[in-house]
């Protein structure tokens, strides 16, 4: 079996599973701007006065809830480790929006159709293009992975349609060989059902396996999955203190895997 080289670990490796935002591709430059979008598009429609006339909270305030609500700081612009929006799946972060919406006045089938239909616009496809950016070489590094005979897979809280399209534009869709995500009929993470199929679908021992991923419910899904090494990497939400119970390895960046013979 070849050797991978993490960081300064040598690990026996059949298959690498990767998280997406935040491990793959640039977290905050992607969802921190979506996230900015939607909120300035939820608050767009409420002025000081109407906001005065209903009891409801100005622009500002209301801009502030949403913020809040899923974990961003706008200031720093940077996502809260161990927030929704860090963690959640699209639904439930799309649901917890509407709730704050609904907390501060807007009746609940208006705030959630607001809040879906701003959403499908801002992700539609021409919106997400220009928003991927790799967090790495990926292409270099996936196919270093594929030469060498080691599988790859990823597994995201994100919806099937937007990773399959993110997957495509990072230039790695073919060199994927197994994908689950949020909206798959299995339990999110930190549950290890997902990671638990893929290691049945595409025949690899868990002690074999490395996951990689920028959150804590990436390496502790990879813990309770039983692989054999948790990689955290420090260019996504999370930081060194979130991610070291958790993992064996801590990088900058996926730069730092390579394939060893």
């Amino acid at each position: 079996m070849p050797g991978l080289r993490v960081g300064d670990v040598l690990f026996d490796a059949g298959l690498v599973v990767f998280d997406k935002d935040g491990t793959l591709l640039d977290f905050e430059f992607m969802w921190g701007t979506l996230l900015r979008s939607l909120v300035a598009a939820l608050t767009a429609d409420v002025s000081d006065s109407e906001a005065s006339a209903a009891n409801a909270p100005a622009p500002g305030a209301l801009a502030r809830a949403l913020y809040n609500d899923v974990g961003y700081d706008p200031r720093a612009g940077r996502t809260l480790p161990q927030s929704p929006w860090s963690m959640a799946t699209t639904d439930q972060v799309l649901t917890i929006l509407a709730a704050t919406l609904y907390r501060h006045g807007r009746p609940w089938p208006a705030a959630e159709a607001v809040v879906r239909a701003e959403w499908a616009r801002l992700s539609a496809a021409a919106a997400m293009a220009r928003l991927v950016r790799p967090t790495g070489d990926l292409v270099a590094l996936f196919t270093g992975l594929q030469a060498a005979g080691i599988r790859t897979a990823v597994d995201t809280t994100d919806d099937r349609r937007a990773t399959e399209q993110a997957l495509r534009l990072l230039g790695i869709a073919a060199l994927v060989d197994s994908i689950a995500c949020g909206d798959d009929a299995l339990p999110p993470k930190p549950a290890p059902d997902r990671l638990l199929a893929t290691y049945r679908k595409l025949g690899v021992p868990a002690a074999h396996t490395v996951m990689v991923g920028d959150t804590a419910f990436d390496l502790v899904m990879g813990r309770q999955a039983g692989v054999g090494l948790t990689v955290g990497v420090l260019t996504g939400a999370g930081d060194r203190a979130t991610l070291a119970p958790h993992a064996d390895v801590i990088l900058d960046s996926l730069d730092e895997i390579s394939v060893v013979y």
